[in-house]
């Protein structure tokens, strides 16, 4: 195994030292680009050593872009019944039949709800036995079966569609 550096110095292999040299020349192009390489409603000022770059229309000008519209389903709740209020959710995923599975780190529970969001049934919770979680970090789906990632177990635990 090739050493490239050790404890009292720094000492860069020859292939290493090339790489570096790449590394820093690109960076220094990169950061060379003038005011000639931006289009026609930018503009450049400088504040205290500090270059400011002003854009006064969108780069796109009359092309297609990106609009975010409504939210096609919302689940959980500020206040009400405790399995529509989530917290620290980890991750989420929708099942092949449309229900929705919600990992709720807070809680360390499995959230089922429906493709409209409304709350199904919960498995899971804080403990180290079989379907528990010390700290749940993930979920995700294959087939018929779900996953659920314990950061702190190490471990996978594995359950039928239906929980």
């Amino acid at each position: 195994m090739r050493r490239f550096f050790t404890s009292r110095s720094l000492r860069l292999e020859e292939g290493s030292r090339a790489l570096l040299v790449a590394c820093v020349l690109l960076v220094v192009s990169a950061c060379s680009a003038g005011p000639d390489k931006v289009g026609r409603n930018v503009s450049f000022r400088d504040s205290a050593g500090i270059q400011v770059i002003e854009s006064r229309a969108p780069r796109w000008e009359n092309t297609p872009h990106w609009v975010v519209g409504a939210p096609v389903v919302e689940i959980g709740s500020v206040d009400g019944d405790s399995s529509g209020i989530l917290f620290q959710v980890q991750d989420a995923v929708r099942l092949s039949d449309g229900r929705i599975l919600v990992a709720n780190g807070g809680t360390n529970e499995l959230r089922f709800f429906t493709g409209s969001g409304r709350h199904l049934a919960t498995i899971g919770g804080t403990g180290s036995g079989p379907g528990e979680f010390r700290w749940l970090t993930g979920v995700w789906v294959s087939a018929d079966s779900m996953f659920a990632f314990d950061n702190a177990l190490a471990r996978v635990s594995v359950f039928t569609d239906q929980g």
